[in-house]
């Protein structure tokens, strides 16, 4: 479930064990919270993201002189923004023992901007964590998604595909066969 999912990230946040390349996949509203909780975590010298170290003090609002942010939710980074994340993770980190990129909306990139952080994704910096988030991540860049970790917050309820309707009298025939027992609800 999205709950145990959720525990096994802060547990292995908390412990230092975290992938260098994960991909959170979540509702849209909860990717930025989810996000910005887990790199508290990583970027916490105690580990545990709220405990006064010099990382935690560093905090100011949203931003962290070792977070990189890519996008924002709903609205992925285009490949200029792509280019300047994968410059910035090349720097030490400032206050943390380690610099987080957080790259929002990764099922949403233009091909170029997704294929730009491949080798980023798979050979991050000794210091670099990458955080990608979707919504669906079946429609991250596959070779992309391979590259990372991936973790699931869904609880249940996880977007549908949207299809075509059927366009001949044959698809009609066997979509309404195949359809003909569902609740309203399942229909619609």
């Amino acid at each position: 479930t999205g709950l145990e999912s959720w525990n096994r990230l802060k547990l292995f946040a908390a412990r230092g064990v975290f992938p260098h390349c994960a991909l959170l996949s979540a509702p849209e509203d909860l990717q930025l919270p989810a996000a910005k909780e887990i790199i508290k975590m990583l970027l916490c010298a105690g580990r545990g993201g709220e405990d006064g170290c010099a990382a935690c003090r560093a905090w100011s609002g949203e931003n962290h002189p070792d977070l990189i942010l890519g996008g924002e939710p709903g609205k992925p980074p285009a490949i200029g923004e792509c280019r300047e994340i994968i410059r910035n993770m090349a720097y030490k980190p400032v206050v943390s023992e380690k610099r987080c990129a957080l790259i929002f909306s990764s099922d949403l990139m233009q091909l170029p901007a997704a294929n730009s952080l491949l080798k980023l994704a798979e050979e991050p910096p000794d210091h670099g964590i990458i955080l990608f988030t979707a919504a669906d991540e079946n429609r991250v860049l596959p070779t992309l998604r391979s590259r990372a970790w991936t973790l699931s917050l869904w609880g249940g309820e996880r977007p549908r595909e949207k299809k075509n309707p059927p366009s001949s009298a044959e698809e009609w025939e066997k979509w309404t066969e195949k359809n003909s027992g569902l609740e309203f609800e399942e229909f619609i």
